[in-house]
């Protein structure tokens, strides 16, 4: 039962980690791509 509870507390503790980085990157991504298509129209 402990070692059930610690790995469910691992999991949710890497879980939103993951979604967070996965989200800033998609983030960054469409934030230089907005940034740089201006530039690239001039």
């Amino acid at each position: 039962m402990e070692s059930h509870d610690s790995k469910g507390k691992t999991i949710k503790e890497t879980f939103p980690s993951e979604v967070i980085s996965i989200i800033g990157d998609i983030f960054a991504g469409l934030v230089l791509s907005i940034f740089i298509l201006p530039f690239n129209s001039f």
